[in-house]
């Protein structure tokens, strides 16, 4: 999946449904090892 493909899917089970933190922390994980690195990550 692409960064964009990943930040949509964690906005729309936010908006959705039932909400557990530790999706952010695999959203995250899944982030950078697409490569992608940030002080905020």
């Amino acid at each position: 999946m692409t960064l964009e493909e990943l930040t949509l899917e964690i906005y729309a089970e936010r908006a959705l449904t039932y909400f557990e933190s530790k999706h952010l922390v695999t959203w995250a994980i899944n982030v950078l090892t697409l490569g992608y690195e940030s002080e905020n990550l």
